[in-house]
């Protein structure tokens, strides 16, 4: 499934409960999420409480014998609702930003991602959007 957002809607319009993703793509989300984090090999105190934020909040734990055996297109083959694709990307950028800068690297990757999960660009860039306009959500809607 593919979400699709018209230009003429916004993330407004794209309403996301998060009760409609499914434990197991909570789970996808948060490996990935860990993928992310590890990937520049530099680990930002923000971003491991931003991690442990998630965690708590969905009552998730991390596995590292478990995190060493996921591949990023099998985590996000995963995430097959469309309420968590949009909640997926949410987290990344969020994510990307929680140290309170958005770098050119972390939006190409997080737009990587979107594709990845087939989502449209007209749809990431009405999340990343919603997001930017509301930075001190970054953590609180995790």
């Amino acid at each position: 499934m593919t979400v699709f957002l018209k230009p003429e809607l916004t993330m407004s319009d794209v309403k996301i409960d998060n009760a409609d993703v499914s434990v197991s793509e909570k789970i996808a989300v948060i490996y990935l999420l860990n993928a992310i984090v590890q990937a520049d090999e530099k680990v930002d105190e923000q971003e491991l409480n931003y991690l442990a934020f998630f965690a708590k909040k969905h009552r998730l734990n991390l596995c590292e014998q478990r995190f060493k055996k996921q591949k990023l297109d099998g985590l996000c083959q995963a995430i097959q609702s469309d309420a968590a694709k949009v909640f997926a990307i949410e987290q990344i950028i969020r994510l990307a930003m929680c140290d309170g800068e958005y770098h050119k690297s972390e939006r190409q990757a997080a737009i990587v991602l979107s594709g990845m999960l087939q989502l449209e660009l007209d749809t990431f860039l009405a999340i990343e959007q919603s997001i930017i306009e509301n930075p001190d959500q970054t953590l609180v809607n995790c």
